[in-house]
């Protein structure tokens, strides 16, 4: 019995420790101010905030093609800071299969990603902010 609650005490520890440890920041603060893309949208989503306490990105997210070259331009966002955000294209909110369009720039303001070839959004239908490092879901949004 003993072995068992120390099996647990254990477990407890290391989850307070992944998730604790997606706390630190490393994002950049300073607001972004990418211009809005010219071009026509192409989908749009609401990003809300992730299930994890304290993880948090909000706003509202677009894809542009902006004379053949798409672009996710993230507007009125903010987000809590953390290590490794990324922004991702992926089939579920999960990051099961994902494009990855880089380091989040900001957590706070207007900002442009451009995405590589023109990627079916029936299937990469999740815009999302991912905690690379620690597989955590920030928050995110399916393309309407």
């Amino acid at each position: 019995m003993h072995l068992s609650n120390s099996i647990k005490l254990f477990v407890l520890l290391l989850a307070a420790v992944v998730f604790n440890a997606c706390k630190k920041e490393n994002t950049p603060t300073t607001p972004a101010t990418d211009e809005t893309p010219s071009g026509s949208v192409i989908a749009s989503a609401n990003i809300k905030e992730g299930n994890t306490p304290g993880d948090k990105a909000n706003g509202n997210a677009r894809i542009y093609n902006d004379n053949g070259t798409w672009k996710l331009y993230l507007f009125n966002f903010s987000a809590t800071n953390g290590p490794d955000l990324h922004v991702y294209l992926s089939t579920t909110e999960n990051a099961a299969t994902f494009i990855d369009l880089g380091l989040l720039k900001s957590t706070a303001g207007d900002q442009v990603y451009n995405i590589s070839g023109n990627p079916n959004l029936a299937t990469f239908k999740y815009v999302l902010i991912w905690c690379k490092q620690f597989g955590v879901f920030w928050g995110g949004g399916l393309w309407m």
